[in-house]
């Protein structure tokens, strides 16, 4: 099984980065082959490690920004690229699905069709919301509002963090996805909490 993934921010300390990489590791114990396609900072690059992240056995694909805040203005153009090359080099009829984090995220995937009908799209929160620059905030307001319109219609499924969020989603577009949603709360590192408790374990074990 080939799996995509195309998400923000991986590396780092982030309790989204965490969350993420909690969801990608289940997903590559699953897949034969996970190909991770992602974002991070100039320091984050440098010091990455996917065995601390037991992310080992996907292939990264890093993606170093030097002003990481306006990834969410560049994700859109790299989902352009990258879906336009898995479509014309026929790789979309080998994946299995493909995982987006974010609409503004899967704009490209869902342009091709082929491509759209294996693309999961995380809707985590309302990204216009969550824009910092106030005085461009109602222009690129109407972008992310049209991202989460296409992605409800056209994403073969939809994953979000609560029924709550699904329903405030459902009553803002008005529009009812064709298949029901995915619910996968915001959840604790398990991952990281097993790798401090082995540690603690040793430590105690240690004689000084």
């Amino acid at each position: 099984m080939l799996v995509l993934a195309f998400v923000p921010f991986i590396f780092g300390s982030t309790r989204g980065a965490a969350n993420e990489r909690q969801f990608l590791y289940h997903l590559i114990k699953k897949a034969e082959k996970c190909y991770i396609v992602t974002f991070t900072t100039l320091t984050n690059f440098r010091q990455r490690n996917q065995t601390e992240y037991n992310l080992n056995k996907a292939r990264i694909i890093p993606i170093p920004l030097f002003f990481p805040d306006l990834y969410i203005f560049i994700a859109p153009v790299i989902s352009i690229i990258l879906s336009t090359f898995i479509y014309l080099l026929g790789i979309a009829r080998k994946l299995a699905f493909v995982y987006i984090r974010g609409t503004f995220s899967s704009l490209g995937f869902l342009f091709y069709k082929k491509l759209a009908e294996k693309t999961i799209v995380k809707i985590s929160a309302f990204v216009e919301e969550e824009i910092p620059y106030k005085k461009i905030k109602k222009i690129v307001s109407i972008f992310f509002k049209t991202c989460d319109k296409l992605a409800l219609v056209r994403a073969k499924k939809i994953i979000v963090p609560s029924p709550l969020f699904y329903l405030e989603l459902v009553k803002k577009y008005r529009i009812i996805p064709r298949e029901p949603p995915i619910i996968i709360p915001a959840g604790i590192d398990l991952c990281l909490i097993n790798m401090v408790k082995r540690k603690n374990v040793i430590e105690k074990k240690t004689p000084r």
